[in-house]
Protein backbone atom coordinates (compact mmCIF):
# COMPACT_ATOMS: atom_id res chain seq x y z
CA UNK A 1 0.00 0.00 0.00
CA UNK A 2 0.87 3.95 -0.75
CA UNK A 3 2.25 5.68 2.40
CA UNK A 4 0.05 8.09 3.75
CA UNK A 5 1.44 11.60 5.26
CA UNK A 6 0.40 15.32 5.53
CA UNK A 7 1.29 17.87 2.53
CA UNK A 8 4.15 19.43 2.98
CA UNK A 9 4.40 22.77 1.52
CA UNK A 10 7.68 25.08 2.20
CA UNK A 11 8.99 28.76 1.65
CA UNK A 12 11.76 29.56 -0.63
CA UNK A 13 13.24 32.25 1.18
CA UNK A 14 16.29 32.74 -1.20
CA UNK A 15 20.37 32.20 -0.54
CA UNK A 16 21.60 31.27 2.82
CA UNK A 17 25.03 32.39 4.48
CA UNK A 18 26.49 29.22 2.99
CA UNK A 19 25.48 29.75 -0.57
CA UNK A 20 22.53 27.18 -0.67
CA UNK A 21 18.86 27.92 -0.03
CA UNK A 22 16.96 28.77 3.06
CA UNK A 23 13.29 26.76 3.07
CA UNK A 24 10.96 27.49 5.52
CA UNK A 25 8.07 25.12 6.10
CA UNK A 26 4.53 26.87 6.06
CA UNK A 27 2.61 24.22 5.52
CA UNK A 28 0.42 24.64 9.03
CA UNK A 29 -0.12 28.38 8.41
CA UNK A 30 -1.35 27.70 4.85
CA UNK A 31 -4.43 25.41 5.21
CA UNK A 32 -2.81 23.21 3.12
CA UNK A 33 -1.66 19.95 5.46
CA UNK A 34 -4.39 17.39 4.61
CA UNK A 35 -3.89 14.03 4.80
CA UNK A 36 -3.23 12.21 1.39
CA UNK A 37 -1.07 9.68 -0.75
CA UNK A 38 -0.44 12.89 -3.41
CA UNK A 39 1.78 12.06 -6.26
CA UNK A 40 1.88 15.36 -8.37
CA UNK A 41 1.57 18.94 -8.06
CA UNK A 42 -0.20 21.01 -10.57
CA UNK A 43 0.25 25.17 -10.46
CA UNK A 44 -2.02 27.19 -12.28
CA UNK A 45 -4.69 30.08 -12.32
CA UNK A 46 -8.12 28.16 -11.97
CA UNK A 47 -10.22 31.14 -10.89
CA UNK A 48 -7.87 33.66 -12.87
CA UNK A 49 -7.44 36.43 -9.69
CA UNK A 50 -3.55 36.76 -10.69
CA UNK A 51 -2.93 34.00 -7.82
CA UNK A 52 -0.97 30.04 -8.58
CA UNK A 53 -3.49 27.44 -7.09
CA UNK A 54 -2.17 24.25 -6.41
CA UNK A 55 -4.00 20.87 -7.36
CA UNK A 56 -2.32 17.95 -5.80
CA UNK A 57 -2.82 14.32 -7.52
CA UNK A 58 -3.56 10.93 -5.46
CA UNK A 59 -2.18 7.73 -6.19
CA UNK A 60 -4.58 5.60 -3.70
CA UNK A 61 -7.58 4.35 -5.42
CA UNK A 62 -10.40 4.37 -4.54
CA UNK A 63 -9.55 7.93 -3.15
CA UNK A 64 -11.78 8.92 -0.04
CA UNK A 65 -12.93 12.55 1.09
CA UNK A 66 -9.14 12.54 3.08
CA UNK A 67 -6.61 11.02 0.80
CA UNK A 68 -8.42 12.17 -2.69
CA UNK A 69 -7.16 14.99 -5.18
CA UNK A 70 -7.40 18.54 -3.66
CA UNK A 71 -7.73 21.99 -5.31
CA UNK A 72 -5.94 24.62 -3.24
CA UNK A 73 -7.08 27.77 -4.35
CA UNK A 74 -4.71 30.43 -3.29
CA UNK A 75 -6.47 33.24 -1.01
CA UNK A 76 -3.27 35.77 -0.74
CA UNK A 77 -0.62 35.84 1.94
CA UNK A 78 -0.12 32.17 1.88
CA UNK A 79 -3.26 31.21 2.69
CA UNK A 80 -5.15 28.04 0.93
CA UNK A 81 -8.73 27.29 0.93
Amino acid sequence: GAEVTPNQLFRNDGPDAQGGWKFTPVTDECGCSLVGAGMGLALGDVDRDGRQDMYVTNMLWPPTHTDGEHLYRNLGWLVFE
